[in-house]
C-alpha cells in the first residue's frame, strides 16, 4: 500500500466569529506560538465582534497577557 504524504504550507491562522472566552481563542494563540517556537512564522487574524461586557473584560486581559507572542 502506497501512502502519500501531503504537506500544507500556511502562514496565517484566522478566527472568524464572536470574540468570546467560550471560543477558546487562547488556545489558538498558544498554537500560533508553538508554530513560531518550531520555526514556522505564523500570524493571527481575528474577525468578529465582542458580544458581552464580560467578554470585553476577558479580551482586554487576553491582549495584556499575550503581548509577548
Amino acid at each position: 500500500m502506497l501512502i502519500e504524504v501531503c504537506t500544507l504550507k500556511f502562514n496565517k491562522l484566522i478566527h472568524v466569529g464572536r470574540l468570546d472566552k467560550s471560543k477558546n481563542i487562547d488556545m489558538l494563540i498558544e498554537a500560533a506560538n508553538e508554530f513560531r517556537i518550531l520555526g514556522h512564522p505564523v500570524s493571527l487574524e481575528f474577525i468578529g465582534e465582542v458580544a458581552a461586557r464580560d467578554s470585553v473584560l476577558w479580551l482586554n486581559e487576553l491582549k495584556k497577557n499575550t503581548k509577548q507572542y
